[in-house]
């Protein structure tokens, strides 16, 4: 079905089920990440293989792992961008947390003890030899350091969500092995890791942030206080039900995101571990008042709403939904008639829909969804 908010069904609809468009939080990072999921099928693909995949297409995306400190991992315009490396056991829990303080989260793992093959990346012929001589051939064995090549390509797949909007980028620990041929003679030099270092910010172990680059003092206030606030509404979700509720709440979720840049930036930092404990005890406080808040108001909408249906014809629903689905909206209503039956219904509706997206856009409302989530696992 098309939408034209032009008719007059297109116009109920907008307004009764708030149909709309979100830009990604960072136009680089997505373009990257739709590209390389464009290739993927939702389900029956190896898990490993994806991990796999995912470390070619990025090293493809630019033919050198130099590229990767710029594009895609553009930091123009992104104010709150923070960079992680951490353990992979931690990927989760710090993908949760760094995601609802930073513009795009950069993750990136420590170098695991194992090192796997992710693909070869074909260069066919140098163009720097000279014509006349023997074509030369050249390729780069690509490697990434990784224990579990399954459990990262769960978490790719899991995060799907925040990796197409641009919210999160991951990075892998590579290692490149460079080959260059001509006739029978052949040279290779193994090549440096990508110093994370230059491009990400924290190690974190514990939920204790290490700096190992130059360090952004205001981004700095929100690493330590997001890394040690209790939020057991988010802790409590998988990752994929995370990553799914984050970009379909993306309006409530920056502004939730808001309230902690505000509240974290207002904290002294510089006070005792003690004090900023107390602190951090308060905001969780704020939240689950906030969280409460939101579902009395949920509850009273739903009350509203129920009390205006209840006067419905089981003829009225069905022109509803007849005017819903087809465009004889108009039709329907000069034959009820202005004060009618159905234009009571859709009046109510839309209200209701109206008040339901004001909450809805509030800050409490993304943490209201993930408290309910996570109380049913």
């Amino acid at each position: 079905m098309i939408l034209d908010s032009g008719r007059p069904e297109g116009v109920v609809l907008q307004m009764v089920f708030g149909f709309k468009r979100t830009p990604a939080q960072n136009p680089s990072v997505a373009r990257f990440t739709r590209s390389f999921f464009r290739t993927k099928p939702e389900r029956h693909v190896s898990l490993s293989e994806v991990a796999r995949d995912y470390a070619m297409h990025l090293y493809e995306w630019h033919s050198n792992p130099l590229g990767l400190r710029t594009s895609p991992f553009s930091t123009a315009g992104c104010r709150f961008n923070i960079g992680f490396m951490g353990e992979p056991g931690d990927r989760s829990d710090l993908t949760k947390r760094g995601v609802l303080v930073s513009d795009t989260l950069l993750l990136s793992d420590v170098n695991g003890r194992t090192v796997r093959h992710a693909g070869t990346y074909n260069r066919f012929a140098d163009p720097t030899s000279d014509i006349s001589e023997e074509p030369s051939r050249h390729w780069t064995d690509v490697y990434i350091g990784c224990d579990d090549l399954a459990d990262l390509g769960q978490w790719i797949l899991d995060c799907r969500d925040l990796l197409r909007q641009g919210l999160l980028a991951y990075l892998p620990a590579y290692l490149t092995s460079d080959y260059r041929a001509r006739g029978s003679f052949w040279t290779t030099e193994w090549q440096e890791p990508i110093r994370e270092s230059e491009i990400v910010t924290y190690l974190v172990r514990d939920r204790i942030a290490t700096v190992l680059g130059a360090e952004d003092p205001i981004v700095s206030q929100l690493v330590h206080p997001i890394l040690r606030i209790e939020l057991p509404y988010v802790d409590g979700v998988n990752m994929r039900d995370f990553s799914r509720i984050t970009v379909d709440e993306l309006n409530s979720y920056q502004a939730f995101r808001d309230f902690l840049r505000g509240r974290f930036l207002d904290l002294d930092t510089a006070v005792c571990s003690e004090q900023m404990d107390r602190d951090l005890v308060k905001i969780g406080l704020e939240i689950a008042d906030g969280i409460r808040e939101i579902r009395s108001g949920l509850t009273e909408i739903k009350k509203r709403r129920s009390v205006a249906m209840t006067g419905a014809t089981t003829g009225t629903v069905a022109a509803v939904l007849a005017a819903v689905y087809g465009p004889a909206l108009v039709d329907a209503a000069s034959v009820l008639g202005a004060g009618g039956g159905l234009w009571k219904v859709i009046e109510s509706l839309a209200e209701s829909r109206v008040k339901r997206s004001q909450v809805a856009d509030g800050p409490w409302y993304y943490v209201w969804t993930l408290e309910r989530r996570s109380s049913r696992i």
